[in-house]
This record gives C-alpha cells, structure tokens and sequence, in this order.
C-alpha cells in the first residue's frame, strides 16, 4: 500500500473517518423504539371536568401528557436521521484505515486453505508453515480476507472464537476498524486496490 494519500493532515483524516463509521452506524440502525403522543392514545375526548370551579388546574383531555396514562412528550417516533456520505469521501476513509492498519497486515497465497476436508488442525498445520502461529496464541480479533467466500474454511476455524473469515466484498470500516490483524489474499487485496485505489 504505497499509493499516495492526499495532502491532509491527521486531524482531518479522523474527521473523515469518523464521518465515514457514523454513516455506517446509522445504515445499520433498526431504530424501532416509538412512543405515543396526545393524539395517538385511545379516548381522552371529553373534559375531565369543568374550566371552573373544582379549584384544580385547568386541564382539557386525559391524554394530556401531564395525565397518567396519557401521551408522552418528545418521546422517540420510529424515524430515522439519514446520514449521507459522498463516495469519494468512503473511500477516502477506506484508504485512511488500511493504511493505518499496514503493519497488522500480512498477505496469503490465493491457494491458502485450499485442503479437501474442514478440520481444525489442517488450518492450524497451515499457519504453521506460514509461519503466523502467532495468531494462535492470542485474543486479538483476527480477519481472514479471501476474494470469495470459503465454506471449508469457515467450519475449519469454526472453533476458534477470535478468528473471522470474510470475502472482501462484505467487509465495511467497523469490521477492519475491530480486527488487530488482517490476513488478506493477494486476490482480495487485488480487488481492494482496484476498487478504494490504495
């Protein structure tokens, strides 16, 4: 990754890469917490009681927020604030991130894991010769990068909690920004450089 990036300093480069994840995080919101207000609960048509006279307030309608059982005030209504971010500005982010994460990156053979059967110890014995063990021996979050996605793969590591396996067109800035490692194929990273020119 020795493409060069814009002539921006580091204050910048977080600004955008925060914009960037707050998109993301905002894309992925389910936001399905809503409340009722005065008009949305049932009755509540007629005056409680008189304007006069009682010697209490004044109050109009039982589902007046200051009733029990009434309306509630500013409370969430089930919409979404869309954030939009321009293109150029993602992948710009992109670039940010991986050249960031550069010395946690290690690149594979497009013929990694490429065993007839899912077990654990072929992957491990794989490692080995590649001399990673050191994934192995630690609770970082580890990111597998192919430019498919590998079923044997996956049920091989399927035991080993810390380890992710991915194809690279589903990857988005949460996923690199939470893993302490990536493994990436030269495919991938192929496509990687094609795509976010980095």
């Amino acid at each position: 990754m020795t493409k060069f990036l814009p002539n921006i300093d580091k204050k910048r480069k977080m600004s955008i890469l925060h914009k960037a994840v707050t998109v993301e995080l905002n894309q992925n919101h389910q936001c399905t917490a809503k409340t009722k207000t005065r008009k949305d609960v049932k009755g509540g048509g007629a005056k409680p009681r008189p304007q006069k006279g009682s010697g209490k307030a004044r109050i109009g309608s039982l589902s007046s927020p200051l009733c029990r059982g009434g309306g509630v005030i500013f409370g969430p209504q089930n919409k979404k604030k869309e954030l939009k971010i321009n293109k150029k500005e993602r992948k710009l982010a992109f670039k940010i991130l991986l050249m960031n994460k550069k010395k946690d990156i290690y690149y594979l053979q497009n013929n990694f894991c490429n065993f007839q059967e899912p077990k654990t110890q072929n992957f491990i014995q794989q490692i080995k010769e590649l001399k990673l063990k050191f994934i192995l021996n630690t609770n970082k979050n580890i990111l597998i990068l192919l430019d498919h996605q590998n079923i044997i793969l996956l049920k091989s590591i399927a035991n080993i909690s810390n380890i992710i396996v991915l194809s690279v067109k589903e990857i988005n800035l949460q996923i690199i920004l939470k893993a302490d490692t990536i493994l990436i194929s030269f495919s991938a990273f192929k496509y990687l450089k094609k795509r976010y020119n980095v």
